[in-house]
């Protein structure tokens, strides 16, 4: 008999449930040098002098979304200026998100030991017995990966499962552990080979992490991160639009759909309009559809955009209540 599917969609809120901090307090953080980073510390406090972050930090403006928006912006600004020159500020932009990576890293390391983390690796391998789990999350963390790998389960980022131990991760907003490169052999310093996630004519994006835990950047050479940074502007292109396509079908096979700690922020525009077309769309007699976030105003937001068959739980999630929402067969 096939096993119901059960899509969970994950903001920083399912992370936070998991001693992660909120983007407004990564602030701090990244402004210091993550220990995971490589040898860049002269480096990295010329940047903290240079615009667009000198002036947020004499204004006190302590939001990276805002931070990231306007750096971003006056990169793309600079390139039409000068298209065959290296923009202004790109190095110093390259160097903050792979701090801001590195950050996550050091709260994923933490997080192993938070109690809440043991509970749900321990709940999703008993509940792979009954459902097919699909993860769509926002957040560039490696905490499922971490638990799912634990679990002894395989990963798939891209694809539909072709084995019965497999939990799919679609990454929205792209993964730590993911790197870009115009080569197609990219290796590490000690001779390990990566594989190839996802390539076009000019790309190649690799999952650079084994063991989804120590991602050493330094160890690959001078690549960037695939991220979508959390920006007012942004672009789904390349691996971003093949990993929407499949979560569109995600949602489509799916008997209990579960959003959990996510704000549906008005600057994601895209994926705030597949999950109200979702909605809209849903057959009351199939799936279950489900918003949990501790946030009232959250939920009232959750509740104006996703107006169709939604159940809202204005709580913190935790073990029991996802026990109770699947117990709705």
């Amino acid at each position: 008999m096939k096993k119901p599917t059960c899509v969970f969609i994950l903001g920083n809120g399912f992370s936070q449930g998991i001693d992660f901090p909120s983007f407004h307090q990564l602030w701090k953080d990244c402004l210091r040098l993550s220990s995971k980073t490589g040898d860049s510390e002269p480096y990295f406090k010329e940047l903290l002098g240079n615009y667009p972050l000198s002036y947020f930090q004499e204004k006190n403006i302590t939001d990276i979304e805002l931070l990231l928006s306007v750096w971003s912006i006056y990169i793309d600004s600079y390139k039409k200026i000068i298209p065959d020159g290296e923009a202004s500020g790109s190095g110093d932009y390259d160097a903050y998100i792979e701090n801001l990576c590195c950050h996550l890293l050091e709260y994923g390391d933490k997080a192993t030991a938070n109690s809440n983390y043991a509970l749900f690796k321990k709940w999703l391998a008993e509940k792979m017995e009954f459902f097919e789990f699909r993860f769509m999350t926002l957040n560039y963390d490696l905490l499922l990966e971490k638990i799912v790998n634990e679990n002894k389960s395989d990963i798939v980022y891209l694809g539909d499962p072709t084995r019965e131990n497999s939990v799919t991760i679609r990454k929205l907003h792209g993964s730590v552990n993911w790197l870009k490169s115009d080569k197609g052999g990219l290796e590490r310093t000690d001779g390990w080979k990566p594989p190839i996630l996802w390539n076009s004519e000019k790309l190649y994006i690799y999952n650079i992490n084994d063991d989804y835990s120590n991602v050493p950047y330094s160890a690959f050479g001078p690549h960037s991160q695939v991220l979508i940074p959390p920006t007012l502007n942004k672009e789904y292109e390349g691996i971003f639009q093949e990993l929407l396509k499949f979560a569109v079908n995600d949602l489509q096979k799916a008997k209990f759909v579960i959003i959990v700690g996510y704000s549906l922020p008005k600057a994601d525009i895209l994926i705030r309009e597949v999950l109200k077309n979702y909605s809209h769309n849903l057959s009351s007699g199939w799936s279950k559809f489900i918003y949990i976030n501790p946030s009232q105003q959250h939920c009232e937001e959750a509740k104006e955009l996703l107006n169709g068959n939604l159940e809202i739980i204005d709580k913190k999630w935790d073990i029991e209540l996802f026990n109770e929402i699947l117990r709705k067969k």
